[in-house]
């Protein structure tokens, strides 16, 4: 906990002060300057894991870990957003890749601390996304590491893990169904962006889904996940082929019956991937 003190005593005068300097002669000063700071404090987490002693890293660690790392973000975006925003998301990348070297660091060594090196991780590549990148590029980023942070979650029993991995799954999902019909018909046909984050989305839910189901460790109150996994891809599926049949009869609509075509196309591919899935659920005895 001092250690967390010194960081902030160190760390929030940097925010104030980088605002000032500007201009090339500044530009590496600044940032060897948060990369120093910020290295110290990951030092000195790891050296008090090398000492060999019986009694794991504390809470206190934790929180410096990640009070370092997600603070060290904060300036190097604040030093690169003038002058270089590409590089934004290059520098949540790489702390992202620190982190991960961090998590096989304590793997053996300490459990606890590898999951939060690995939460960091996560955490770091989607701000990276975020900052690199736009629109269902993003949808697809947050949905792998959403899924990928709870399945492993699942694997290793934690309940903080599985649930933030899902929460980002949520996210990602509601990332997508923002604005999802806004410029249908704008996108090409059946191959574009839409198509490829929802597939990945109803993809990831049904693998999740199946994952949550088969494992015993997980209690029988998540019991509810599989299921509202199963209804969150068929939401999206229809979702999906409502948007490419509106897409496909726009470019139709000369036609005197495209409305009544549209429709019925509507109708008849709801009812195809409803018995599909009546189907499947009772050859995989699945009432979800």
């Amino acid at each position: 906990w001092p250690r967390l003190a010194i960081l902030l005593a160190a760390y929030l005068p940097l925010f104030g002060y980088l605002e000032l300097p500007v201009g090339p002669s500044w530009f590496w000063a600044n940032i060897v300057t948060a990369v120093a700071v910020g290295g110290m404090h990951i030092l000195a987490v790891l050296e008090r894991a090398l000492r060999g002693d019986e009694e794991r890293l504390g809470a206190g660690e934790f929180v410096v870990m990640h009070a370092t790392m997600i603070g060290l973000y904060g300036l190097l975006s604040q030093i690169l957003g003038p002058a270089h925003p590409e590089w934004v998301g290059g520098a949540a990348a790489i702390l992202a890749l620190a982190s991960s070297g961090l998590w096989f660091f304590f793997e053996r060594r300490d459990p606890v601390a590898a999951l939060n090196a690995a939460g960091l991780a996560f955490t770091l590549v989607a701000m990276a996304l975020a900052a690199q990148f736009d629109g269902r590029v993003v949808v697809i980023g947050w949905a792998v590491e959403g899924a990928v942070a709870a399945w492993f979650g699942v694997r290793a029993g934690n309940a903080p893990f599985r649930f933030g991995g899902l929460a980002l799954f949520a996210l990602a999902a509601s990332r997508l169904a923002e604005g999802y019909f806004s410029g249908v018909v704008l996108a090409g046909s059946i191959l574009n962006d839409r198509t490829a984050a929802t597939a990945v989305l109803v993809i990831l839910a049904y693998v999740l889904a199946r994952r949550w189901r088969t494992e015993a460790a997980v209690s029988d109150v998540e019991s509810v996940i599989p299921t509202t996994l199963h209804v969150m891809a068929t939401v999206f599926s229809m979702m999906w082929m409502s948007s490419e049949i509106s897409a496909y009869w726009h470019a139709r609509r000369d036609d005197s019956q495209a409305r009544l075509s549209e429709e019925l196309m509507r109708s008849l591919c709801w009812g195809a991937y409803g018995a599909a899935l009546i189907v499947v659920g009772m050859w995989r005895a699945l009432a979800s």
